[in-house]
């Protein structure tokens, strides 16, 4: 890895494909924070007509579905994307081929959740739960597979859209579930948003002429497929326990209030997180591309180019978390949700390194090496489900949230070094003055959260801004450089 220290030059209009990438970048951004909005309106509601114990039963049962979710996906979307960047014409065909066998994974993955959830011993109000919200693995098995084809074919608006849809419908159906049926309502949200989404993904592709809706029972491919897939599966499953073992731990070990308070602190990261795979997603298509075609100094560059980015992004976060992780939770979840503050601060620290290692992630999944980081990254989890173990139940929620920042640390290391191994690519961290604009955003938002969040989260905010522009960390080219990748080529260029 290198420490970015002077802000490139770019030079040469930007190619067709970053700016597909880049459009595709903001119509994420912009959809998935209307999502993200209407989720924080989801728990707004929620904290303050459920009990944390009631809260609780919710949480336990969509960590499962996010463990189970990339247990049915089993790395497919990753070989689609790549199939499809190199090949559009085929992915008619190709999702025609293996959709079947991405149903099957989701119904697989929905068997072993309700195993699990049997043989951890919940309640049965609990181990009810769990069940209605694995009945969305199924349909994500296939949507995640859509979704992957859309992304491949450079169609990532619409994908955006239909990651809206999917967002919208969990968010509003279960702020109406908890007004109506409790903690169950909001449970029944979550399949509802898969199938519904699903439904809409293959109307869309119809249209686009991605999918023509045909289904065929091919072992051949679908087993092409699945091998191609297994070395992405294996990491999705390391990063499925990395994302949501230490809920479900804590849910084991712990009451359902406390199982609240962390699932809470995980999803106010989870809401400023997006950000970072709005950059994620566009970037593996055009490393694919590139990596695929040969061209590292082309991938390096767009490597760099997210890496700024998500550095700008993920400092500034952290540095407002940090500062105002009291009066943030408050003014989010209520009084009786306090509890959630410490965690928060602790595990926001390490959100630009989240960031960076979702970036890193990208460009392993867009190589042809893939096999090889399977070891690296389960020595990583393994080690973060070590510290969950010995951390959790005698710390609670402070100790996953350490956790986590320890295993951020080693996850950006570890993946760094094996992408210069590997292929040559280097992992620029951010530059000193993105950094010194942290700290000083930490101390401004600390000093002022007493006089409240009207003042302070400005405040901070414009120290920020003034320090990465007289560091040089920011400069009036990168302005340029993001208005022309905004716009379309003219038509003699395309």
């Amino acid at each position: 890895m290198t420490l970015a220290t002077e802000t490139p030059a770019w030079t040469g209009p930007p190619s067709e494909e970053a700016r597909a990438a880049t459009r595709g970048s903001l119509a994420l951004s912009v959809l998935q924070t209307a999502g993200r909005l209407l989720a924080v309106g989801f728990v707004l509601v929620a904290t303050r007509a459920l009990a944390p114990a009631a809260f609780g039963r919710y949480s336990t049962a969509s960590a499962y579905v996010v463990i189970g979710g990339l247990l049915a996906d089993f790395g497919t979307t990753a070989v689609i994307v790549r199939r499809v960047s190199l090949d559009p014409e085929g992915a008619d065909d190709l999702l025609s081929r293996t959709l079947l066998a991405c149903l099957a994974l989701g119904l697989g993955s929905m068997l072993v959740v309700g195993a699990v959830a049997i043989l951890a011993g919940y309640p049965a109000t609990t181990r009810t739960d769990v069940f209605i919200a694995a009945l969305a693995l199924p349909p994500a098995g296939c949507l995640t597979s859509l979704l992957g084809a859309f992304d491949g074919r450079g169609l990532i608006s619409r994908r955006a859209l239909l990651t809206f849809l999917q967002l919208s419908v969990m968010a509003l159906g279960g702020t109406v579930g908890v007004v109506v049926a409790g903690a169950r309502g909001a449970v029944v949200a979550l399949p509802a948003a898969s199938f519904l989404a699903l439904i809409v993904a293959a109307v869309t592709a119809r249209r686009s002429g991605v999918w023509s809706l045909r289904l065929r029972r091919d072992i051949s491919t679908s087993w092409s497929l699945l091998r191609d897939a297994l070395p992405f599966g294996l990491l999705g499953g390391v990063t499925a326990l990395q994302l949501r073992f230490d809920v479900v731990l804590l849910s084991i070990v712990g009451s359902a209030a406390a199982t609240a308070r962390y699932d809470l602190a995980v999803r106010a990261l989870e809401a400023i997180s997006y950000l970072g795979t709005v950059v994620a997603a566009p970037a593996l298509f055009i490393l694919s591309r590139r990596l695929g075609c040969g061209d590292r100094e082309g991938s390096q560059r767009a490597l760099d180019q997210a890496a700024r980015f998500l550095a700008l992004v993920g400092v500034a976060a952290s540095a407002l978390l940090i500062g105002l992780h009291g009066p943030l939770t408050v003014l989010a979840f209520g009084s009786r949700y306090r509890g959630v503050a410490v965690p928060l601060a602790i595990a926001g620290g390490q959100l630009w390194l989240a960031f960076l290692a979702g970036l890193q992630s990208s460009a392993i999944l867009a190589g042809a090496r893939v096999w090889r980081a399977v070891p690296v990254t389960t020595a990583v989890v393994g080690m973060i489900i070590v510290l969950d173990v010995a951390l959790v139940p005698p710390f609670g929620a402070v100790g996953a949230a350490a956790a986590t920042v320890a295993g951020s640390v080693v996850m950006v290391v570890a993946l760094g070094r094996f992408l210069s191994r590997t292929a040559g690519l280097r992992t620029p961290l951010p530059a000193p003055g993105v950094l010194l604009a942290g700290v000083l955003t930490v101390a401004v938002s600390a000093a002022l959260a007493p006089v409240g969040l009207l003042v302070a989260a400005p405040a901070a905010g414009l120290v920020f801004v003034a320090v990465v522009f007289a560091t040089g960390a920011v400069t009036r080219s990168d302005l340029v450089r993001v208005r022309a990748l905004t716009r379309r080529a003219p038509a003699a260029t395309r």
